[in-house]
């Protein structure tokens, strides 16, 4: 097996995917409600999304395989949609967002994220020596514009707006901590769609390497904005 797939699902994946289960548990620990609900479900599904991914890789290519595959892209994007949601809850009284509104939205995107992997052959895996996905250039496009337009810019519109209204330094800086943990996750993920869709062993061995960097500061950025009491 490829070591740098190794190094990088059994090693900076599993890392950051416990520590995601403990800030999911850490912040409905804290208190609960419709804004920490978001955070709590999107950590947990991206914690889900990396411990099956770190499973299939040991299973032999199947239709179970190739299904779970696709099951993890699909909570991934939710997870990063839930983290929208949970800054948006922040000020929905601002911007006129109801619950059905929010649910409404939550519908659209799976919808969408749905289409994409069912109606898209973007999708192939190589058998020899161990399976792997390759994605093809058409395919990565879909998925870097997907992020871009319906994740980046709204965090990014979301978190300003946000930092706008909190007056309180002590927020203002769990928010930067936050707000800049979850760019790092976003590039985490522009990354991997380049690891996935470009055989390249040179930049492989490279991101595998810089994942764990990455990985690191986000978890630590993240632990700084949400999961450490004050």
């Amino acid at each position: 097996m490829d070591w740098t797939r190794i190094l990088l699902i059994l090693g900076s994946q599993l890392i950051v995917a416990c520590f995601l289960a403990y800030l999911s548990y850490k912040i409905l620990k804290r208190k609960r409600n419709q804004s920490t609900l978001y955070l709590s479900l999107a950590f947990f599904m991206e914690f889900i999304s990396l411990a099956l991914n770190a499973i299939i890789i040991f299973l032999e290519l199947s239709y179970l395989v190739i299904f779970l595959y696709h099951f993890i892209i699909f909570l991934v994007y939710i997870g990063i949609l839930l983290i929208n949601l949970f800054l948006i809850t922040f000020f929905k009284e601002m911007l006129e967002i109801s619950l059905k509104k929010q649910i409404i939205i939550i519908l659209v995107y799976s919808f969408i994220i749905i289409s994409m992997l069912i109606f898209s052959d973007g999708v192939s895996f190589i058998e020899d020596p161990n399976w792997r996905p390759i994605w093809s250039p058409s395919f990565s496009l879909l998925n870097v514009s997907f992020l871009t337009f319906f994740y980046l810019i709204p965090f990014l519109f979301n978190s300003y707006h946000l930092f706008k209204k909190i007056i309180n330094p002590n927020l203002r800086r769990r928010l930067m901590y936050f707000f800049f943990g979850t760019l790092l996750f976003l590039l985490q993920s522009y990354g991997v769609v380049l690891y996935i869709s470009w055989n390249n062993s040179i930049f492989r061995a490279i991101w595998s390497l810089f994942s764990l960097v990455l990985i690191l500061s986000q978890a630590t950025l993240l632990y700084l904005g949400v999961g450490r009491e004050y």
